[in-house]
């Protein structure tokens, strides 16, 4: 029985197809976001939870950057720097498109009102480059149309 109701209630809300489009349209809000591009270090995935609502996770590295290597065997403190300013610049413009993602309300549209939307980005720094001044991730939540960036 509890599997039934599990069922009618997954029903209820997005399906799977639903959710491929919204998280092929994260991609690509991602992939425009910047002048110059960032690195999607995995595809954002979406999954549906009855009774709370519709979480999505995405990873990306918010400046294209140059790995060591045997040609390349250590980052320089100018390319540490370059890297420190451009994620600064880049963080908030991130920020801002998490919050047109979840305040475009057609994206959706199959979720009870009751329901919320929570959006991860986990920022990704390949080793030897700072962190300096970047959240391991930011999550922001929608409820009611109202959204909230969580610490």
């Amino acid at each position: 029985m509890h599997h039934l109701a599990l069922a009618l209630a997954l029903m209820s809300g997005p399906n799977q197809v639903d959710l491929d489009g919204v998280e092929r349209s994260f991609d690509e809000r991602l992939k425009r976001m910047m002048d110059s591009p960032l690195q999607l270090q995995d595809w954002t995935n979406g999954v549906y939870i009855p009774g709370y609502g519709l979480v999505f996770t995405a990873r990306v590295e918010l400046v294209l950057t140059a790995g060591t290597s045997a040609f390349h065997p250590a980052v320089t403190q100018a390319e540490k720097e370059q890297t420190t300013q451009a994620n600064q610049k880049r963080l908030p413009v991130l920020k801002q498109t998490m919050r047109d993602f979840l305040s475009s309300s057609r994206e959706f549209g199959k979720l009870p009102s009751n329901e919320s939307v929570t959006l991860s980005v986990k920022i990704f720094c390949k080793p030897g480059y700072p962190r300096t001044g970047l959240p391991d991730r930011v999550v922001m939540t929608m409820q009611n149309k109202q959204i909230r960036e969580i610490d």
